[in-house]
């Protein structure tokens, strides 16, 4: 069943790079609603069945995804990093940020670029988690804005992507490891 849910994620694949998100029957044309959020989740179940199967293709295929959802949902900061860039409508940035983490992660053997976003990406979540160890989930998408009013909606699902992408992280680099392994 892995095997076949793999695969028919592999077919899914757009011309543009991600997956298509459904059709409208009466009309056969894709839905509207296309949410990077969701997008991530399916690549990063993609990248975890190729390495559950060991399967190069399958890998080369959820690393294409993820570099497209990068280059389509993500923007590199002033001084480094890397954050979010997709509408809030369309998934909250700390869950689209620890699902693209989570995706990479999966990778037995991640090109350079995908690894550099994820460690970016790890820093993003970082940012975002407050010294009680919660995440900031304001509704501003600047990491620096805390004020205290979180997005209620958002407190049920992401945070928990986001503290287990930090754990699951293998960096290369000693001070990130070292501070992920102090915010789990």
């Amino acid at each position: 069943s892995i095997r076949l849910a793999a695969d028919w994620l592999t077919r899914q694949r757009t011309s543009e790079g991600d997956f298509e998100y459904g059709r409208e029957p009466s009309l056969d044309v894709p839905l509207a609603d296309n949410a990077p959020i969701r997008q991530a989740g399916a690549a990063a179940a993609l990248a975890q069945a190729a390495s559950y199967l060991h399967d190069d293709s399958l890998s080369g295929a959820a690393a294409d995804v993820l570099r497209t959802l990068i280059a389509k949902h993500t923007k590199e900061q002033e001084g480094g990093g890397r954050r979010p860039s997709a509408p809030r409508h369309s998934g909250h940035p700390l869950g689209l940020a620890a699902l693209l983490v989570l995706g990479i992660g999966e990778l037995d053997s991640a090109p350079a670029p995908l690894l550099a976003a994820r460690r970016e990406l790890a820093e993003y979540l970082l940012l975002r988690q407050r010294a009680d160890g919660s995440f900031n989930l304001t509704p501003s998408e600047d990491p620096a804005d805390d004020d205290g009013e979180d997005d209620l909606a958002a407190i049920a699902y992401y945070p928990g992507e986001a503290m287990y992408a930090l754990a699951r992280g293998s960096w290369g680099d000693d001070a990130l490891d070292e501070r992920c392994t102090e915010s789990v």
